[in-house]
């Protein structure tokens, strides 16, 4: 927000549009947020700016909106008609055959869509089944009001009516798009499907893999794959919040897809790291799944029944060549597969001689990392010399912090840096990770501590936004160097300023930090900001 306002202050006149605003997450309060920011930042131009905003109707965006102009725009009873009688198609061939049928279908279902493209294709789903016309005018007489009851009809009618198999794959499928932590595509749900957790042999069996169309097909409308991007996913957000909020019917969930994940990890030939783009690649491809599991285990597991898979996580932490395999897998950003083109040698950047325990503390698994303490080396680094502690203050896991300075790490490694200079404070500050900052500021951490560039944990906090980070530190009792400068001679404000972050700049500001410090190349942060 501050860097919208630092652009929008260059203008005379700003035009923000913002789609869909109501399918931004409410449940850690960021669309409320998002709102209440952008009606401050309105106010605070002065009418210089102007927003255009799309949202389906919810209560909450209309009191959040209050005094704004709306428009709300609504499917008519014509325009489903059209969208109906174009998927005549999908529907059994006595149907179009029997234009009086069709005329039937095409009033019924305009009339209770109430206006909604999706009440409708749902409603067009019940009927693609029918077994004759009057079946299916059955049918049209029972169709759903709002989309929960939509959903509810649907899965009754999957467990009342799919056989045995086709019933435990669609709710496999379902359980998987509502649990997993990002989207799957195709090929991915596929093989996480194939996997059999209770097989003793560590290898996919192929023959396991389910039809593509079977995946769609056996959950009756709920489903479906974007052709451009090949991801599988619920029809709707309607639908992922119905599954997550309202009808819990996969117990144990998150428990089994950590399981399928790691027995996913412990196949033959997915041990060691690849040595060059084209074998990493070349991985991916033969193993769908790999990336998913091998980034994404570790969060699931966090809501797991930890003494359920205790065993097989521990003896997938000891096998160092599965740690290295993994360390290249989280070390390597989908951007750079997909424009590898662009970032030559990208797979080889990953920290080599990682131990299981550095694995534990990138996902924050406090009770793991209890588990495989090692007592003759409680400090135990990787090839760049980073040790766990470091690990778990980059990510920000504060419990793991506390629990590797209470018990076992030596008061040293508060300050112990790396290769490239970096203590565990200095890991912790450039992401804002207030709580481990304020928690290893309290058990010694030195705010003087530089990297190689000779840059303070103030200046990458002040450098990369983090308000609330530089506020901690600032309010460091035993003091801290505002003004202190890296290589180039730039202190902290003026990183912020550089940056355009204005309640950092504040921050500063409030505690006397010098304004017209210059760097080298004579820029003060009066001058950028």
């Amino acid at each position: 927000m501050e860097a919208l306002e630092s652009s929008l202050s260059s203008y005379s006149r700003g035009f923000l549009v913002l789609d869909a605003i109501d399918e931004l997450d409410t449940a850690r309060g960021y669309r409320d947020s998002l709102l209440t920011s952008l009606n401050t930042l309105s106010a605070k131009l002065m009418g210089r700016l102007s927003l255009f905003i799309t949202s389906r109707i919810i209560a909450d965006n209309a009191e959040s909106l209050v005094g704004s102009t709306t428009l709300e725009i609504k499917a008519s009873e014509l325009d489903i008609s059209t969208f109906t009688q174009g998927r005549m198609s999908r529907l059994p061939s006595f149907v179009t055959q029997r234009p009086d049928l069709q005329s039937e279908i095409v009033g019924t279902i305009a009339r209770s869509a109430q206006g909604m493209f999706l009440l409708a294709e749902l409603h067009i789903g019940y009927l693609v089944g029918s077994a004759s016309p009057k079946a299916l005018r059955m049918t049209l007489k029972q169709l759903p009001n709002g989309y929960d009851q939509a959903y509810r009809d649907i899965m009754r009618r999957i467990h009342r009516e799919k056989p045995q198999a086709q019933r435990d794959l669609a709710y496999q499928v379902l359980d998987w798009l509502t649990c997993a932590k990002r989207a799957l595509t195709l090929p991915e749900l596929r093989h996480a499907l194939a996997v059999e957790p209770d097989r003793s042999e560590n290898y996919l069996d192929e023959e396991n893999l389910p039809e593509e169309d079977q995946l769609v097909c056996t959950c009756e409308g709920l489903v479906i794959v974007d052709k451009t991007s090949g991801i599988i996913r619920l029809v709707h957000y309607t639908a992922q919040d119905f599954f997550k909020n309202q009808v819990p019917v996969f117990p144990g969930d998150e428990t089994q897809v950590t399981g399928i994940c790691l027995k996913y990890l412990s196949s033959e030939g997915l041990g060691g790291p690849c040595n060059s783009d084209d074998q990493y690649e070349s991985r991916l491809t033969s193993n769908p799944f790999y990336s998913f599991a091998a980034r994404n285990w570790g969060h699931h597991s966090r809501n797991s029944e930890m003494s359920q898979i205790l065993d097989f996580v521990l003896k997938l932490l000891e096998d160092l060549t599965k740690v290295e395999a993994m360390s290249q897998a989280l070390s390597t950003k989908s951007e750079q597969i997909i424009f590898h083109s662009r970032y030559p040698g990208y797979s080889q950047l990953f920290p080599l001689q990682m131990h299981g325990l550095h694995i534990a503390a990138y996902f924050g698994l406090k009770e793991l990392v209890q588990y495989m303490v090692v007592p003759q080396d409680p400090n135990i680094c990787n090839d760049s010399g980073m040790p766990v502690l470091s690990w778990a203050a980059s990510r920000g896991h504060s419990e793991v912090v506390r629990n590797r300075v209470e018990h076992g790490a030596a008061h040293s490694a508060i300050d112990k840096d790396d290769h490239y200079g970096c203590t565990p404070l200095l890991l912790a500050a450039p992401n804002g990770h207030k709580t481990t900052v304020e928690y290893l500021l309290e058990k010694g951490a030195s705010t003087h501590a530089t990297d190689r560039r000779g840059r303070t944990p103030l200046s990458w906090a002040a450098g990369e936004g983090h308000s609330q980070a530089v506020g901690a530190l600032l309010a460091w009792h035993r003091g801290v160097d505002v003004d202190a400068v890296d290589e180039k001679c730039r202190s902290p404000l003026l990183m912020g300023a550089q940056r355009g972050f204005a309640t950092v700049v504040r921050l500063f500001l409030d505690v006397g930090a010098a304004a017209d410090k210059a760097d080298k190349l004579r820029r003060t942060a009066c001058l950028v900001h």
